[in-house]
């Protein structure tokens, strides 16, 4: 048999995960729904998203792409680094931390495709 290429997207891990870990727009509303920051903490970054995005954070029900909100501030630090700005940086980074360790405790041991795939794999196969 030839070498295979396995493709693994980034919704990989919400099927593995039975639906336990969040979207690329559903990183907020998953926090919220883990019970994972009040009203008053990540402050800063709800000021920000809401000044430039137009978005609350907190109560929010469109989806907010959380790479979109990572891009605007990395674009933003490149115009104008400061030290506000960087600490914004750093609670989107420990809120998706939060939300990442959440959902990997609230997953089950069960048999997903991940275990199929693994099953299936060979000596010469490759996985991007």
């Amino acid at each position: 048999m030839g070498t295979r290429v396995y493709l693994l997207g980034a919704g990989s891990s919400i099927g593995h995960s039975g639906g336990v870990f969040p979207s690329i727009t559903s990183f907020f509303a998953r926090a919220k729904e883990f019970d994972l920051y009040s009203d008053k903490e990540f402050n800063d970054l709800a000021v920000y998203i809401k000044q430039e995005m137009g978005h609350n954070i907190y109560v929010s029900r469109k989806e907010i792409d959380i790479e979109k909100v990572m891009t605007h501030i990395e674009i933003d630090l490149e115009k104008r680094a400061s030290p506000k700005l960087l600490a914004i940086r750093q609670d989107l980074l420990e809120l998706i931390q939060r939300v990442l360790i959440a959902a990997e405790e609230r997953t089950t041991t069960r048999e997903s495709e991940y275990d199929l795939l693994v099953s299936r794999l060979q000596e010469k196969d490759t996985i991007i």
